[in-house]
């Protein structure tokens, strides 16, 4: 007796499973197409009403990611987007066909909006439709605060400026929210050994050297965190919040650490103090 090789199990489990009605098919001329029923993946207002989804103040799009399969399309007439009550068409291209979204949403600091899309998916072999909704709420929440590396603001920067600050190995890193802190899920920097011949405004298409996630260290109000510099020269810094799962950059700068190891400012009137007493303790 032959063994049956693996293609030859495959094409018998496909047979019985297509006998039985298992796997449905839908042949069109000559296109045979795999039907399966049509999904809603994941859309961008997945909040309830005690914790909505925090997006930045302005423009918002509500979007459903959906699956569907050759022989579905999306009833853009029928299918419908509620916010706050009033109806909002629903559109789709049969170019992105994963994607239905509705017009943007113009949104206040501290607005709440209930989100309701009603996708109706439509067979285009028999007409037949499937309902899907998708039931949210977004509110506009922004946060702001000043970032510092050691003593000095680096708010007071402006982007990619260089900052000169003296090397003294170990530097504390923060960030204190001024207004919004309760809308920051975590606060953090990634840094880079600046390179001479990159542009400082792509350091972002690069994995970064180090990322510092920074310890809430008082709720809702200040992160902090230490990080070790391996030696003097020019770093790269971006700082980030966390809202609602997405990273916003609010800062850009280029401090430049001096050589001299521990010598810093302490050292240097740590010893003008010493040079002073030792002159007025001599003095007759």
């Amino acid at each position: 007796m032959k063994t049956l090789n693996i293609c030859g199990l495959g094409l018998i489990g496909l047979g019985i499973l297509l006998w039985m009605g298992l796997l449905p098919i839908n042949i069109q001329g000559a296109v045979v197409q795999f039907i399966k029923p049509p999904q809603m993946v994941s859309w961008n207002f997945p909040g309830t009403s005690t914790s909505p989804t925090i997006i930045p103040p302005g423009d918002f799009t509500p979007e459903v990611l959906v699956e569907i399969d050759l022989d579905t399309k999306v009833d853009t007439w029928a299918s419908v987007c509620t916010i706050d009550g009033n109806e909002w068409w629903a559109q789709w291209n049969q170019n992105e066909p994963e994607k239905v979204y509705a017009g943007n949403l113009v949104t206040r600091a501290g607005q709440k909006h209930h989100i309701t899309f009603s996708i109706v998916f439509r067979r285009i072999s028999d007409g037949s439709a499937t309902t899907l909704t998708a039931d949210g709420y977004i509110q506009g929440g922004s946060a702001s605060g000043t970032w510092y590396l050691n003593s000095y603001n680096l708010n007071n920067l402006g982007d990619y400026e260089v900052l000169q600050i003296p090397y003294s190995g170990a530097v504390t890193l923060k960030f204190v929210a001024s207004n919004g802190g309760e809308y920051v899920e975590s606060a953090y920097f990634k840094i880079w050994k600046h390179v001479l011949d990159r542009d400082v405004t792509q350091y972002e298409s690069y994995p970064p050297d180090w990322t510092v996630v920074l310890t809430e260290v008082t709720a809702d109000s200040v992160w902090s965190s230490s990080w070790t510099p391996p030696s003097p020269g020019t770093y790269v810094m971006y700082g980030y919040i966390t809202m609602s799962g997405k990273d916003y950059r609010q800062l850009s700068v280029m401090p430049t650490l001096g050589g001299g190891g521990w010598f810093g400012v302490n050292q240097i009137v740590g010893l003008v103090s010493v040079a002073m007493g030792i002159v007025i303790a001599t003095k007759k």
